[in-house]
């Protein structure tokens, strides 16, 4: 995500992998430098840890 005045955010590009995001990031500082840019992640939930209610069937 790029950094922009006033608290907002710009995302630049997705990746899979945090070692790809970390070498793009270093690519753009390099042609940038005076433009700041942070790596984010989206947490992924990991599908054993849901817990799914059934519904009720009591009559």
């Amino acid at each position: 995500m790029q950094l922009l005045p006033g608290l907002q955010r710009r995302e630049i590009a997705r990746f899979r992998r945090r070692n790809d995001a970390d070498a793009y990031v270093r690519v753009l500082r390099q042609r940038a430098s005076g433009v700041q840019y942070v790596v984010v992640f989206d947490p992924v939930l990991d599908p054993s840890a849901l817990v799914i209610q059934q519904p009720s069937t009591s009559i």
